[in-house]
C-alpha cells in the first residue's frame, strides 16, 4: 500500500508519465529474470523501478510538462530528482536496499552520469538494470517535449550506447527478452492506474 500510494503521487504530478513506472518495473523484471537474480534482488529492483521518479513530486508540474527546452536552472533541478527521491524514501525500512538503485539510475557506464558520476561496475547492478528499462520506456513514450521513437529506433539507441551509457549485458538480455508487439501492447494498456489504485 505504501508503494501504491507513492506511485499514485508520481502519476498525479505528471500525466505524461502515466503507466511509466509500471512499464519500467515490467521491463526491469524481464532483465532480472534473464540475469537469474534472486527473488529478493528482483523485488528490490521492482520497488526501485516503481519509485524511481518519486523525486519529481518536489518539482513544479509546469516544468515537468514543459513542451520547450529546459533552462539551465530547470535542467539542474531535474537532474537532482534521484537525490530528492533518496531523501523522500529515507527511513522506509523495507525500501532501504532499493534507495541506492533509485539514486544511481541516471549514472552512466562512462562515468558521465549523475548525481555522482559513478562509472562502470561501481554502479549497482540493479541501477544498471533500471537505467535500461527506464530509458527504453522513455524513448518509446510520447512526452510533452517530443514524440515517441519507434521500437526499432529505441533498440538501436540501446545498442549504440551499450558500454557508454548502458551496461552491455543488461542491454543484451533486455533485447533478447522483448519484442515490438509486447511493447505496443504495454504502451496501449489502460490498466496500470487501476492496478495500483484498486
Amino acid at each position: 500500500e505504501t508503494v501504491r500510494s507513492l506511485v499514485t503521487a508520481i502519476e498525479a504530478k505528471d500525466s505524461y508519465t502515466r503507466g511509466h513506472s509500471e512499464r519500467v518495473a515490467w521491463y526491469a523484471r524481464l532483465i532480472c529474470n534473464r540475469l537469474a537474480l534472486s527473488d529478493l534482488e528482483r523485488q528490490q529492483v521492482e520497488w526501485a523501478a516503481l519509485l524511481h521518479d518519486i523525486g519529481k513530486v518536489a518539482l513544479d508540474s509546469e516544468m515537468l510538462c514543459k513542451p520547450s527546452a529546459l533552462s539551465p536552472d530547470e535542467y539542474c533541478l531535474i537532474r537532482n530528482h534521484p537525490v530528492r527521491a533518496a531523501e523522500i524514501l529515507a527511513g522506509i525500512e523495507f525500501l532501504e536496499d532499493s534507495v541506492p538503485l533509485i539514486q544511481s539510475h541516471h549514472e552512466r557506464m562512462d562515468g558521465c552520469g549523475y548525481p555522482a558520476g559513478m562509472p562502470g561496475t561501481d554502479i549497482p547492478l540493479g541501477a544498471r538494470v533500471l537505467a535500461v528499462a527506464d530509458s527504453f520506456d522513455a524513448m518509446t513514450s510520447s512526452r510533452a517535449y517530443r514524440g515517441a521513437l519507434t521500437y526499432e529506433a529505441a533498440c538501436t539507441e540501446l545498442r549504440d550506447l551499450a558500454d557508454v551509457q548502458f551496461d552491455a549485458m543488461c542491454v543484451e538480455e533486455f533485447l533478447a527478452a522483448i519484442d515490438r508487439e509486447t511493447v505496443d501492447r504495454l504502451l496501449e494498456s489502460r490498466e496500470w492506474t487501476t492496478q495500483w489504485q484498486a
